[in-house]
């Protein structure tokens, strides 16, 4: 099965150390705080590729850019892909953007989950936060911002907040520099492989 390839092939360079504690970068500098990214981490480019199923799987993805190049325009010469390990014992990624001022101009992320055996309480949920789409509705004399079809409370928030299960075989496409995201935390092994279309 090539999803559970994956699976072990990520497992696999978690242990043998191709990852490595991940970091977090602004405008100004990089740093490592494993409290707010608990994750271990490489990108593709950067190492030597001995695993024919992150191979499959990195050619299968970096062949969506091709795709999107063709029928939409999306006019994307960059790609970058990201091999992870959330560990477990609570790790997770606190919630931030995928691109911001000063950092890599990314504008899809792609992700795999190959957590073949993920279940319930396992953690590791991506959770989105998705921009509402905004109506004014005239409400007496005031004008008031309306989420689409939303009213009360939901009328409130400024995001929906969708979480995902990162079960195996799953694929999330969110745009990088509008959906804010974070990862819950992870009470076992979850592992990902992430693309950013630039």
């Amino acid at each position: 099965d090539r999803v559970r390839a994956v699976w072990d092939a990520l497992l696999q360079l978690e242990k043998d150390g191709t990852l490595k504690p991940a970091g977090m970068q602004n405008s100004s500098h990089t740093w490592k705080q494993s409290e707010i990214r608990g994750d271990k981490m490489a990108f593709i480019t950067s190492m030597e590729m001995k695993n024919t199923a992150i191979d499959e799987a990195a050619k299968a993805m970096d062949a969506l850019k091709a795709e999107l190049n063709e029928a939409v325009d999306f006019q994307c010469s960059k790609v970058s892909i990201q091999a992870a390990v959330y560990p477990g014992n609570g790790t997770r990624y606190v919630k931030h953007l995928d691109s911001c001022k000063g950092g890599p101009n990314r504008r899809l992320t792609v992700l795999f989950y190959p957590n073949i055996d993920w279940k319930a309480g396992d953690g590791g949920e991506l959770r989105l936060y998705l921009p509402l789409k905004k109506e004014k509705a005239k409400h007496g004399e005031k004008e008031v911002v309306v989420p689409e079809g939303k009213t009360g409370e939901a009328a409130k928030r400024k995001a929906e907040i969708i979480d995902v299960e990162p079960t195996g075989n799953k694929v999330v496409v969110f745009l990088s520099d509008c959906v804010e995201h974070e990862v819950l935390r992870s009470n076992t092994k979850r592992a990902a492989l992430t693309m950013w279309l630039c």
